[in-house]
């Protein structure tokens, strides 16, 4: 199994979500599956084989897609952490980082000049402030200029005063369409081949890729969680004859499936 994208999570974890696919996976088809990728085995093997009792065994791998740079980004908030304690501040206030042009924020120069900002911001008068307040507040226009942030809003508080900064935000359409067309695009991608290296190599007729979608792609997530799937076929590159796409959804696990030329169906699990 591959992390598309990221290093997420142990071994442990990987192979628990290898053995969800499985579940869910012989669940559908009726049939059983065959590890192939085990430990100890030899590297360019695909995770299981499909067990059909009328046909040649079908292959079946499985990968999670997530995001490497926004997992990176989550760990360096959290190594130097996202609220600071101060009483040079009157109020507690919720900060929004933004990309920095050569990667993740600077949280550890954010934090040393933060409040210094936000103390000039309060001498102002002002409780709050975006990017279109640059052009009428020297203090708001100077930490917009200095530091990779986008957006702030306080609130009175009787405890001791605090900041908490928040991670970039992103914004992308939410629906089964936009998860469609984001899972086309990463699955004929780089970001793919070992997947798609695997499956050639297996000299299969069926080829099967089974991609978790991590939560951490909010949007595609959301879409996938939150809808029905879109009644046409995903476009697949030739290594793939049939894709799975699922995720850890609040209520149960929610899974996609199509062989291509057909559309997706919603899959029915009770792993």
């Amino acid at each position: 199994m591959s992390s598309v994208g990221s290093t997420v999570g142990s071994v442990g974890a990987a192979r628990a979500e290898e053995r969800q696919a499985k579940l869910i996976v012989e669940q559908a088809l009726g049939v059983a599956l065959a590890e192939r990728d085990h430990p100890g085995a030899p590297p360019g093997l695909h995770d299981f084989d499909i067990l059909w009792p009328d046909r040649r065994p079908g292959a079946l791998e499985v990968t999670i897609l997530t995001d490497e740079p926004w997992h990176r980004l989550r760990a360096a908030l959290a190594e130097h952490g996202d609220v600071i304690h101060t009483e040079e501040l009157r109020r507690r206030w919720l900060i929004g980082s933004k990309e920095a042009e050569y990667g993740h924020p600077p949280f550890r120069e954010i934090r040393k000049q933060l409040v210094s900002h936000l103390a000039r911001v309060e001498a102002e008068g002002r409780n709050d402030f975006t990017e279109l307040d640059r052009w009428s507040s020297p203090s708001v226009s100077r930490l917009l200029s200095e530091l990779p942030i986008d957006h702030g809003h306080s609130y009175d508080s009787l405890k001791q005063p605090r900041v908490i900064i928040n991670a970039p935000g992103r914004t992308a359409m939410v629906s089964p369409d936009a998860t469609h067309s984001a899972l086309e695009e990463e699955i004929s991608s780089e970001r793919f081949s070992g997947e798609r290296t695997k499956l050639a190599a297996s000299g299969a007729e069926e080829r099967h890729l089974f991609v978790w979608l991590d939560s951490i792609r909010f949007e595609e997530w959301s879409g996938l969680c939150d809808a029905q799937p879109p009644a046409k076929s995903p476009a697949v590159p030739e290594e793939v004859t049939a894709i799975w796409l699922a995720a850890m959804c609040p209520a149960e696990p929610v899974v996609w499936r199509a062989e291509p030329p057909h559309p997706w169906e919603l899959i029915r699990s009770s792993t």
